[in-house]
């Protein structure tokens, strides 16, 4: 509890971390039984005693993913869709000498001998709310290696997943997609004082999503980052868990809304202040020409109506927009103001 992700350790049984290798820290770590830490608490050194003790784990290990596109992030709805291929594994330790007469192919799990048993993969739970049942399939299969019985659960199809869109920067707005895996349903159905049901990610699932960060075909988004993190809770009856989440930075083109919104914006204000070089003895041209500015304004403010929906605050957009109505009204009201003028005094 008191030492959380991220806290920087000092010593562990007066031994110095920062000179110790990997190997000499698994054993430091595994072959101690009690020890004493020391690890930076802002800048201060704290020192806590702690001791190990027997638990049961689960790991339920995340050996692959594979993102083959982002399909739609339809920001004005709120959800996401996904193209993926999932593969979860996990070692039965209960399976060890029958596991032997397993090859090193993989045996499909609808065989009737395997159907008769457990299957906890099948309780991890993707965090969604809607996929087309026609174009998902799971796999279970078992396979022996390296005189170990694993079990896999494969996952592949589209899916939509809910998403909570920021809107206040719009159009220079960056989104963050969680795709989120949990382990609920298991731990409620097998929940055992002392026992962890860990959810732990394979190198494999950076590697997949770094490549897709390089080689996707989105248009209107880019992908900025790429995050993976776990997350261990305790709920209010005792239960401890596991959410995985893999975390999709993206960033929108605003190019589009610069080049096709903001300057056409500028060019009509321009065009708007233009009018106080016409005569002031004018007044029809003047009113007309800043009028039809300000009208053709307006008609801007529809044109990205459809893409974000109908919010409470201001986007950067909206008070670029707001703020050109402004600049726009100035030249009409200078003309105005002038014409009480022109007939008496024409200077």
């Amino acid at each position: 509890k008191k030492l959380t992700t991220g806290t920087i350790l000092k010593t562990i049984n007066n031994t110095d971390l920062s000179n110790t290798n990997d190997a000499d820290l698994w054993s430091l770590v595994e072959n101690s039984k009690s020890a004493e830490i020391e690890f930076f608490d802002e800048n201060t050194i704290n020192k806590i005693s702690v001791s190990s003790k027997e638990y049961r784990a689960v790991y339920l290990a995340l050996h692959n993913y594979i993102l083959n596109s982002i399909n739609d992030i339809e920001a004005k709805e709120g959800f996401f869709s996904i193209d993926h291929n999932t593969r979860f594994e996990m070692e039965r330790v209960d399976i060890k000498e029958e596991g032997k007469f397993l090859s090193q192919d993989e045996c499909p799990g609808d065989n009737e001998v395997f159907k008769k048993f457990y299957n906890p993969l099948s309780q991890i739970t993707l965090v969604q709310f809607s996929k087309d049942q026609d174009k998902i399939t799971v796999q279970d299969g078992y396979f022996y290696t390296n005189e170990q019985t694993w079990q896999s659960n494969t996952i592949e199809g589209v899916t939509k997943i809910r998403s909570k869109f920021d809107f206040s920067k719009f159009p220079f707005d960056k989104q963050r997609l969680h795709i989120e895996y949990n382990n609920h349903d298991l731990v409620m159905q097998n929940f055992k004082e002392d026992t962890l049901f860990l959810i732990n990610p394979n190198t494999k699932v950076f590697e997949n999503l770094d490549y897709y960060k390089d080689s996707n075909y989105l248009q209107e988004w880019k992908v900025k980052n790429i995050e993976v993190y776990s997350k261990y809770e305790k709920s209010e009856k005792n239960f401890f868990f596991d959410t995985l989440t893999l975390v999709l930075e993206v960033e929108r083109n605003s190019g589009y809304y610069i080049y096709k919104i903001i300057l056409p914006v500028l060019l009509i204000l321009a065009v708007a202040w233009c009018v106080l070089w016409i005569p002031t003895d004018e007044i029809e041209s003047r009113l007309t020409t800043s009028i039809v500015a300000l009208l053709s304004l307006i008609a801007y403010n529809f044109v990205f109506q459809d893409v974000i929906p109908k919010l409470d605050i201001l986007t950067s957009l909206d008070k670029f927009i707001l703020l050109s109505y402004v600049f726009c009204a100035i030249p009409i009201f200078t003309t105005i103001f002038l014409s009480r003028f022109v007939e008496r005094n024409q200077k």
